[in-house]
């Protein structure tokens, strides 16, 4: 399925502007940048560039693991994937409350360590919620399973006036590392433009 509508929003300013060549897209994207520097329009060129992006996206709102399975090991055959983004750990809507809420949670993030990462070898990335407590919500088996668990939260009102303007309004906190590791960075999130960017590395992942 096409999805190129969230993917061109990136290259928008904040005044939801098309910035075409600017910016970190020709930085990032030399390359491509050259390749269609013919195209003169800039949402054009964005477009264009979209299209040799290898990003698929699948919309499923009633789903099995088995079907995610099938669906992740076609488009690495088919189209070469190299990480699959699993947006979210949640119950599907056909779920036939065979098990309660916990346990389907931990079936499905079974499966995406298990069936998907461990044997097709791929990278997982997937988010979950937050209880009110501000812990992991659902299953500890989110926890038991992950190799990094991070915790993307809203700055308070004393973290915004501590940090200062221009700081971002979100922390990106790495909390659990299987391999260790620390990482703590500031985020800016745009409301208006759907977009985030890393504007400060407080620490540095361990690679090891």
């Amino acid at each position: 399925k096409d999805f190129p509508g969230r993917i061109i929003v990136p290259i928008r300013n904040d005044k939801g502007e098309l910035v075409g060549l600017s910016g970190r897209l020709a930085t990032d994207n030399k390359k491509l940048i050259e390749k269609y520097r013919k195209y003169k329009n800039k949402e054009e060129t964005a477009k264009e560039i979209i299209k040799v992006i290898p990003f698929y996206h699948v919309h499923l709102t009633e789903f099995t693991m088995d079907k995610i399975v099938n669906l992740t090991r076609k488009y690495i055959k088919q189209k070469g994937v190299k990480v699959l983004i699993f947006d979210y750990i949640k119950l599907p809507d056909n779920a036939n409350g065979k098990w309660q809420e916990h346990q389907e949670l931990g079936i499905i993030t079974s499966a995406l360590k298990n069936k998907i990462a461990n044997r097709l070898d791929i990278s997982v990335l997937t988010a979950g919620q937050l209880n009110r407590s501000g812990d992991i919500g659902g299953s500890l088996k989110i926890l038991q399973f992950c190799d990094n668990l991070l915790f993307l939260k809203n700055k308070t009102d004393e973290q915004l006036m501590e940090d200062g303007e221009g700081n971002g309004n979100q922390i990106l906190h790495l909390e659990y590392g299987r391999n260790g590791g620390d990482y703590t960075a500031w985020i800016d999130y745009r409301r208006k433009t759907l977009t985030m960017e890393e504007l400060r590395n407080l620490q540095k992942l361990n690679s090891g």
